[in-house]
């Protein structure tokens, strides 16, 4: 009797969104992984992506530091920068990571997924995380390298998703993790003396280079 006194339960906007975000992550992360296993060709690029390119990722950005430093374009209001950034976002993933559970897909499916996959938690993507965190300092560092590292997320993204480690809102979880972090990050008011070169280059190079 009570139940039939009771009001029914409103549907807040949220509850929505996330319906919404379920349907398209099926979508694309089905979409995806039903390519990667449609012939031996998709399924090695999507490996490749999903497991590898953020290594090369990785060494491109060890590039760009030394490119920057190189030049004197590399200072501790960069480094600090960095290392905040960093931290938050490594922060705000173990918060979220307790508070959003998301089971892996292949765990839903009751399948193998491409590549060994942990069992934990798929939300955030911690590869989509550290090649985001990486390529948002390139604002910072040489924003030459921008563009292909951009492009070198957005391959690991869809790889993620595509050995069905990931759903879509689990590398657009690190995303959204990391822009806030990096805005956080550029907010902070740091020492003006901060901005000066941690290299600086020497006298004979300077006229050498004109």
């Amino acid at each position: 009797m009570r139940s039939l006194l009771r009001p029914p339960r409103r549907r807040w906007p949220c509850s929505r969104l996330k319906n919404t975000i379920d349907i398209m992550q099926d979508v694309v992360q089905q979409t995806l992984h039903a390519l990667s296993v449609h012939d031996g060709v998709t399924r090695v690029l999507v490996i490749f992506c999903a497991s590898v390119l953020v290594y090369l990722l990785g060494a491109a950005w060890i590039v760009a530091v030394a490119v920057a430093a190189g030049h004197a374009a590399l200072s501790p209001a960069i480094v600090v920068r960095f290392v905040l950034m960093g931290a938050l976002a490594y922060l705000a993933s173990h918060v979220l990571t307790s508070l959003v559970i998301d089971p892996r897909p292949y765990v839903v499916a009751h399948a193998a997924p491409l590549v060994p996959v942990a069992h934990d938690n798929g939300f955030p993507s911690d590869h989509t995380l550290l090649a985001a965190t990486l390529t948002a300092s390139l604002c910072w560092i040489d924003r030459r390298f921008l563009v292909p590292c951009v492009v070198a997320v957005l391959l690991i993204m869809a790889g993620r998703l595509g050995i069905g480690a990931h759903h879509t809102i689990d590398v657009l979880g690190s995303i959204a993790v990391t822009a806030l972090a990096f805005a956080l990050a550029s907010a902070v008011r740091l020492p003006s003396a901060w901005a000066r070169p941690l290299f600086p280059t020497s006298p004979r190079r300077r006229r050498a280079t004109r």
